[in-house]
């Protein structure tokens, strides 16, 4: 049996940019709130909670422990630059196309030549190249992992009608994988932006840790088992919240394992993970 590869980065989307962050702001608040008024779940209220820099989509899994492997990692994602229209492509294809008038066809059968020509003419005009548009997508619902009423993570799921999120996803997937630099490629795809984690809490920890606030997870995990939580009446009321709306996809990132706590004045007010590159998307 080979060795085990350690998990050292992941392939993501990131959700907050200046744009989103308001709206993340708001929507967590609104969660810590109902969180705080609800007797059953009052243990989520020390560090369950992800902290709003950390939230992203998970594309994969990397093992890049050597500064080889990094490199090879950033060089392939960021030559990775067409990924938009083969996603874009696939739905695309589902649309009507303009066809070559039958004249231009007549007149370019006197030679054999000339009909290559127009064939490959033809299947450019038939097959256009699409418009690469700007991906938006809206975070929505609470969903447990297992069962809702004895679960310790609840996540929410992106809106993707006309699957162009999971065709970029998949296809960077795919590209990874060929290059043998994704790690248990064979799992299904399951974008979900976690919300609730409680192997984060801090059981007791009413005060936060070392100026961490109350309600913020930390980068560190607890090694303690996370205790089960029901989740039922959450997930319920969430059923139709949108966390963030029309938010616009920028980018793919490579970023490390482990999110870091961000001090300002002496006080953690946040976490984020540290990116070791990313590609801009349009």
């Amino acid at each position: 049996m080979p060795p085990k590869l350690a998990l050292t980065h992941f392939l993501c989307l990131p959700l907050v940019t200046s744009a989103s962050r308001p709206q993340w702001q708001a929507s967590l608040q609104k969660l810590e709130s109902d969180i705080a008024s609800s007797p059953s779940l009052q243990d989520l209220r020390f560090g369950a909670c992800r902290p709003l820099g950390t939230l992203h989509l998970t594309i994969g899994l990397l093992s890049l422990e050597t500064e080889e492997q990094k490199r090879a990692a950033s060089d392939l994602l960021l030559s990775f630059g067409s990924i938009r229209n083969i996603a874009d492509r696939k739905v695309e294809s589902s649309r009507p196309a303009s066809v070559t008038s039958s004249s231009t066809i007549q007149r370019s059968n006197s030679t054999r030549l000339e009909s290559s020509k127009v064939s490959t003419i033809e299947q450019q005009t038939l097959h256009p190249q699409p418009e690469v548009l700007p991906l938006h997508i809206t975070l929505s619902g609470l969903h447990a992992t297992g069962s809702p009423s004895s679960t310790t993570v609840l996540y929410a799921s992106p809106d993707d009608p006309v699957s162009r999120l999971h065709n970029l996803c998949n296809s960077i997937r795919e590209l990874f994988k060929s290059a043998s630099l994704l790690v248990h490629e064979n799992r299904p795809l399951l974008l979900h932006a976690t919300i609730i984690n409680a192997i984060y809490n801090r059981l007791g920890d009413r005060s936060g840790t070392k100026g961490e606030p109350a309600g913020h997870g930390s980068s560190r995990r607890s090694k303690r088992r996370p205790k089960r939580i029901d989740a039922t009446q959450l997930i319920e009321r969430y059923t139709e919240f949108e966390w963030v709306k029309d938010f616009h996809v920028e980018k793919v990132s490579i970023c490390k394992m482990g999110a870091e706590r961000v001090v300002e004045a002496g006080r953690v007010v946040d976490s984020e993970y540290v990116e070791l590159c990313h590609l801009d998307l349009p």
